[in-house]
């Protein structure tokens, strides 16, 4: 480190005018750990995930015109689709495990009443002891409706929207808590069709659209009830000139630390531009290292050296983070409330 620092104390300032001219930001992506919208006791562990409706060939919803009747009597892979998207959300986060439940189906003997809840008895003699916690589709309706715009003489453009609504229930077995959720989303389809009446000859894509609305409906519950793993972008600055590449190359390995190290000589230069810089990389490197307040801090610092760009914009995504770090270690468990 003594070494590195003396080496780039020599250079800099003989290079001044041409490193600032060629530190240059560039775009980096990053996955982090969002809170789950929905509160669910941290002592719960087990989720198991079940289907209150038939999958059997019952109407799943209605579509206007004899013609849809036929096409959409089975729900069977509608529904199916909803629980492994939910199944999938569940397992792609830390927050549980995803346990295999005695049945995914109607249950047996029992007649399906969406509107009713399920005893807790009933529940826990076809469910394991480990589950802390059940969560039933209780029902799902889906429904269609065209929208004309920009109508003239010639051409019609049509909006084909798909409309789905599920609910969701929740068994808290530990807190004997019982909750109902309603996730509800559009799909659209644009296309252009000469004239004014409107027809969907492809039934097969229509019916692969609503079995992706279905599953995204289990992914977007997924993400209500448990943290999710999302994408970010972030600005660091980097340059053409080669003694900079070894902390470059360190980011691109994910070593935030090792690449602080490299960077940290660089925020002593007597270049301002350069040392704003280099303490803005500081403060990627602190937040992808999960030190908020210090990343704040490298930020304060390179405003004080005359950083304008990005830097309130990155405070305030800070913040952000340090507020979504508090909800995350609450529904971990980690903090009291």
């Amino acid at each position: 480190m003594i070494r590195t620092v003396f080496h780039y104390g020599v250079i800099l300032p003989g290079l001044a005018m041409i490193l600032s001219s060629c530190i240059l930001a560039y775009n980096y992506q990053a996955e982090i750990l969002f809170p789950a919208q929905i509160d669910v006791s941290p002592d719960v562990e087990n989720v198991g995930v079940f289907c209150r409706m038939d999958l059997g060939p019952n109407p799943s919803g209605y579509f206007s015109g004899n013609e849809w009747e036929k096409s959409f009597k089975s729900d069977s892979a509608l529904l199916k689709q909803a629980i492994l998207g939910l199944e999938d959300g569940l397992i792609e986060s830390p927050r549980y495990s995803v346990i295999e439940t005695i049945t995914k189906r109607n249950l047996p003997g029992f007649l399906p009443q969406p509107s009713k809840n399920l005893n807790w008895k009933f529940l826990r003699n076809i469910y394991p002891d480990s589950t802390g916690l059940l969560i039933e589709l209780a029902t799902a309706s889906f429904s269609d409706t065209v929208i004309d715009l920009n109508t003239n003489d010639n051409i019609v453009e049509n909006y084909y929207c798909i409309l789905s609504t599920f609910f969701w229930r929740l068994y808290n077995f530990n807190a004997k808590e019982i909750s109902l959720y309603r996730i509800q989303d559009t799909t659209i389809i644009e296309f252009r069709n000469r004239g004014n009446n409107f027809r969907l000859q492809d039934t097969r894509h229509l019916l692969r659209l609503m079995n992706s609305a279905s599953y995204n409906a289990g992914i977007s519950f997924a993400s209500g009830i448990a943290p999710t793993w999302k994408e970010i972008n972030r600005i660091y600055y980097k340059s053409s000139i080669p003694i900079f590449h070894p902390a470059e190359k360190l980011v691109v390995e994910g070593d935030w630390k090792g690449a602080a190290e490299e960077w940290l000589p660089f925020t002593k230069s007597n270049n301002k531009i350069i040392a704003s810089r280099a303490s803005f990389n500081m403060a990627v490197a602190a937040e992808m290292t999960d030190h908020f307040a210090l990343a704040i801090e490298w930020l304060e610092k390179s405003k004080e050296l005359g950083q304008k760009r990005y830097v309130d914009e990155y405070t305030a995504d800070l913040l952000d983070r340090i507020s979504q770090k508090a909800k995350l270690d609450l529904q971990f468990g980690e903090l009291e409330q």
